[in-house]
């Protein structure tokens, strides 16, 4: 007989669920924006693949809340190990990024960026909000495509309360919106349902918040109804529209990666990977992760493209 699978929500208090929601999301983060694979993770927190993976799925039927205070530990010493961030280092996509967010921070109206996977949005996004405190970033997902979940997304954003329906929630952010002139920038939009999206849309009406969409080269369909009719409602407010195209990584934005992995230009490690960065999936995060585990491989000391083929072969 096949055994019924129990949310992990059940059985937990309010604040434990929200707080399992937390660290499930940094633990995401990890895998998407580190590349640690699962098995790492698993390792490093005292858990099984197969434990981790169900409590990231919401399925984990065990104690939930312990192994939410486990990988909290994780995450705090993983921070620990990883110390400060590096400084961002602008590539000749993320200044097309920056021109393209200021320009609707300062104008108004809305902006999407969207194309290949590993071309700095995220990061660029980031970085831009460390620099302008009152731009506002929120990430839409399989679980955050709906009004309401965006909604409760952006009132926990702005460290607000995030109860109730859709009228008032929509209220509360309207009021906290209301004359600021502050960017909302939502990352993965392509995720959100055309309901989410003419929201938004309405919200910018309503309060003049600036509104970027960020997301993958489907994000552009997003704003056609069936049959590539636009919706133009949407369309005739777009400020810009910016397409990233990952073949026109240049040399230099090579370098610009690799001296952040590694504070150092090694020539032939910018070879090895002009060669191939462009023709992978990633591109960027395919650098900076390559270099990451290469400089583990060399122990101290110099990496080269032998490090990075080793580095290669391990993650394919």
């Amino acid at each position: 007989m096949r055994r019924k699978v129990v949310p992990i929500q059940r059985g937990c208090l309010p604040e434990e669920v929200e707080r399992a929601a937390r660290v499930r999301e940094s633990v995401r983060m990890a895998l998407r924006e580190e590349g640690l694979p699962l098995g790492v993770i698993a390792e490093q927190a005292g858990a099984s693949v197969q434990v981790l993976r169900a409590y990231l799925e919401g399925t984990f039927r065990g104690d939930a809340p312990a192994l939410t205070r486990t990988l909290e530990a994780w995450l705090r010493e993983a921070e620990e190990r990883a110390g400060p961030p590096p400084a961002f280092a602008h590539t000749s996509h993320s200044r097309r990024i920056y021109a393209a967010l200021r320009l609707v921070h300062e104008q108004g109206g809305i902006g999407a960026i969207y194309g290949d996977p590993g071309t700095g949005k995220t990061a660029t996004f980031l970085a831009y909000r460390r620099e302008r405190p009152t731009a506002l970033l929120v990430t839409a997902g399989p679980a955050v495509r709906s009004p309401r979940s965006l909604l409760v997304r952006i009132l926990r954003a702005l460290k607000r309360g995030s109860a109730g329906g859709v009228p008032g929630l929509l209220s509360a952010v309207e009021f906290y919106f209301a004359g600021s002139g502050r960017l909302l920038i939502v990352d993965e939009a392509q995720h959100l349902s055309h309901e989410a999206i003419d929201l938004l849309r309405c919200l910018v009406d309503a309060t003049e918040v600036r509104l970027v969409l960020g997301g993958n080269n489907t994000l552009w369909d997003c704003f056609h109804a069936a049959g590539g009719i636009p919706f133009e409602q949407l369309t005739s407010r777009m400020t810009v529209r910016l397409h990233l195209d990952a073949s026109r990584m240049t040399r230099r934005d090579v370098e610009v990666v690799v001296r952040q992995a590694l504070n150092d230009i090694p020539r032939d490690c910018v070879e090895w990977f002009f060669e191939r960065a462009p023709h992978q999936i990633g591109h960027y995060r395919f650098i900076a992760n390559l270099c990451r585990l290469a400089k583990r491989l060399a122990q101290g000391g110099p990496v080269t493209a032998e490090h990075l083929e080793t580095a290669r072969r391990m993650v394919e």
